[in-house]
This record gives structure tokens, C-alpha cells and sequence, in this order.
């Protein structure tokens, strides 16, 4: 079964309209939204423009050079950047108002990134991150200028206390803290205002059946971190870890109870999803037979309570919500397309029509990032 590694925090973007007025009169500034879909097997990135319906067409679809299929991506409203596994090369693009990608910059790795496992942008777009596990389990460190131009800083890498092995991260809605899941540990990092990661505190985990996360999730409000364990084999159950957080000192704390289970088989993929009203998690379960979308609705205090599961794809991966919380869309890189739903009340998710969006035959779609850009 492929399995398709990343990372990624979901990023919200900007919500809604803003509004100043003065001396009887008043602006305007909109946004609109775009997702893009990181294409590992035609070592491209598609972009689509979020209609009001919910429904998404095509935008734009920019060429990544890479020596080989692309696996990471990280997005903002302003910058987006892909990463091979083994070309040693990040690809930086800018985001036109209409969702138009412009190539801005190259940067070779100063490290052999063969075992690079996430690529992850700030929410200021200031500053990016490479995971790399064994064996030199490292958080690399880069500046991003204003023209989309990578920079290493100085020290180049914080060294990790853990191997990081399958692991991904994710930033605080402030982009204060950076946390990792790395074996049998949760780990999270303070960022100066150059960028620069300092480690910060560290909680052991138990995880019944895995001990490496495939996906970490800060919900919006920034009170409650979600880490994903999927099976190692088919009879395993998958776990997702549920911990509160201290949003002044950015410190975990295990919930009670500390897991919730799987609905439905081992698979838990690459990217989770909470709306941001911080009432639903979503999680794409590629390994499952059949594939499905687990949902949970978020308790007061954060804890989750398994919904109805929604059935659909072949091997579903990234995930993504609009910045209303209306719309929800996921990948399947088998199908070579994009499944589209609306989000109820209840949380419980309704296909739109049509239900899936192509990406291109033998595409291989998998991270998903949609952001709001500014009109």
C-alpha cells in the first residue's frame, strides 16, 4: 500500500471581509480562496479556486524541477514551497491575486535530505522548516525574504532528543511554538522573531500500537494539539493522542483520556483538519478497507468523540478546510482527483456536485493546502 509522508499544519488563512470607515465613507478588503494539491506523481502543484458553491476549478498548475516526485509542500497566502525527497532542492513560488503560481526561488539543502519526513512555513511566511530523521534528527531553519528568497540561519538545525521518524509538525496559531512528533515523544520549540527554533519542552507518549506520529494538528483557538498514530500493520488500531495545551507557556498535557481510537482500521494519513470554529477534527484513513474520513467533533475541553465516518476514494491523503468552515476536501492519489463536501451543523459531511475535481491523469495528488488570498 502506498503511503504518501508528510507534514503539514493546515493553514487557516484569512476569514471573512474587514472593514474601517472614515469621514462617512468606507473600504473594503476581500480575500479569495485557492487550494492547492502537491501532484507526487506528476511532479507538479494544482491550483483551484474555491467558488461559492464550494465547488473547485482549475487555476493554474506550476512545474516543480525536481530530480525527484515531490513530497512535501508548505503554504501561505503569500508564498508556497515544495520539497523532494532526495533532490536536495526546495522550489519556492509566489501566490498572485489570482491564485497564479510564480516561480521565486531555488535552494539547495546544505544536508542529504534522503530522510527529510516534512517541510513547514510559519504563519507569518518568515520562516521555513525541514524535519529530517535518522541519523541526523534535526528541525533545519530557514529565513524567507520578502521577494520568496531562502535563507539558512544560524545554527542551521536544532538537533531533536528524539529520532524523527514518519513524524510531522505544527505551528501555534501565533507561530510562537513549533511542535514535532517524534518517537514516543512530543516535542515543541520557541521561534525568535528571526525565526530561530529553541527547544522548549518535551512529553513523553505512549502509543498502544506505534510510536510514530504521521500527523500533528494545533486547533485554531490554540488549546488543544491532536498527534495521529496510525497501525503498522492491518490487525493494529490506530490511536489519536489528545493533549491540552498552556498557550502561554506552550506546554502539553495529556487529556483523560489520553486516545481516542480509529473508527475504522490502521490508516491514519499525513494531514488532519479542525474547523475553525474548533468544534470537528477530520482525518483521511488511507489504509482502511475500505477508505474513509473519520470525524470527531471537539468537546469544550477538547476531547474527541468519534462521529459518523464517511466512506469514500481509493487512497484518500491530504485534507483541507475553507476559512468559513463551510467546505471540506480531500485528496485521493489513486483516483487522480479531489473530493469535495460541505460541512454541517453537526459536522456531518455532504458531497458536493459534481463530488470530485481532477488533478490530472497519474498525478498522484497528496498535501493539500488551501489559503485565503488577500484581493
Amino acid at each position: 500500500m502506498l503511503r504518501l509522508e508528510t507534514i503539514g499544519s493546515l493553514w487557516v488563512g484569512l476569514l471573512g471581509l474587514l472593514a474601517t470607515g472614515g469621514c462617512g465613507s468606507s473600504t473594503t478588503s476581500t480575500s479569495a480562496n485557492f487550494l492547492y494539491s502537491l501532484n507526487s506523481g506528476g511532479s507538479s502543484v494544482s491550483g483551484f479556486s474555491q467558488k461559492s458553491d464550494g465547488t473547485l476549478t482549475g487555476v493554474s498548475t506550476a512545474s516543480v524541477s525536481t530530480a525527484s516526485n515531490p513530497l512535501y509542500m508548505a503554504a501561505s497566502p503569500t508564498f508556497l514551497f515544495t520539497l523532494g525527497n532526495a533532490a536536495g532542492t526546495i522550489n519556492g513560488f509566489s501566490i498572485g491575486k489570482t491564485g497564479a503560481l510564480t516561480a521565486t526561488s531555488q535552494k539547495t539543502l546544505a544536508f542529504a535530505n534522503t530522510n527529510a519526513s516534512g517541510l513547514y512555513l510559519n504563519p507569518a511566511s518568515t520562516s521555513l522548516y525541514v524535519l529530517d530523521d535518522p541519523g541526523s534528527p534535526s528541525v533545519y531553519q530557514y529565513t524567507v525574504g520578502s521577494t520568496g528568497a531562502v535563507t539558512a540561519l544560524s545554527p542551521t538545525n536544532v538537533s531533536s532528543a528524539n529520532a524523527i521518524i514518519q513524524t510531522t509538525g505544527a505551528f501555534d496559531p501565533s507561530g510562537d511554538y513549533f511542535y514535532v512528533g517524534t518517537n514516543n515523544a512530543m516535542e515543541w520549540y520557541t521561534t525568535a522573531s528571526n525565526g530561530a527554533l529553541t527547544a522548549a519542552g518535551s512529553l513523553a507518549i505512549s502509543a498502544p500500537t506505534n510510536t510514530m506520529a504521521s500527523a500533528v494538528v494545533v486547533s485554531p483557538n490554540g488549546k488543544f494539539v491532536y498527534a495521529a498514530f496510525p497501525g503498522q500493520s492491518p490487525s493494529d488500531q490506530s490511536y489519536m493522542l489528545q493533549f491540552t495545551r498552556n498557550t502561554t507557556t506552550g506546554a502539553l498535557t495529556a487529556m483523560s483520556p489520553a486516545s481516542v481510537t480509529s473508527p475504522s482500521g490502521p490508516g491514519w494519513s499525513g494531514q488532519m483538519a479542525v474547523t475553525p470554529n474548533n468544534g470537528f477534527l477530520y482525518v483521511p484513513c488511507q489504509d482502511a478497507s475500505p477508505n474513509v474520513i473519520a470525524v470527531f467533533s471537539i468537546g469544550a475541553t477538547g476531547t474527541l468523540t468519534a462521529g459518523t465516518s464517511v466512506t469514500a476514494g481509493q487512497l484518500l491523503n491530504g485534507i483541507a478546510v475553507d476559512p468559513a468552515g463551510a467546505y471540506l476536501y480531500v485528496s485521493d492519489a489513486l483516483a487522480n482527483d479531489i473530493l469535495q463536501f460541505s460541512i454541517g451543523s453537526s459536522g456531518a459531511l455532504t458531497a458536493l456536485s459534481p463530488p470530485t475535481v481532477t488533478t490530472g491523469a497519474s498525478s498522484n495528488p497528496n498535501i493539500l493546502f488551501l489559503v485565503a488570498v488577500p484581493q
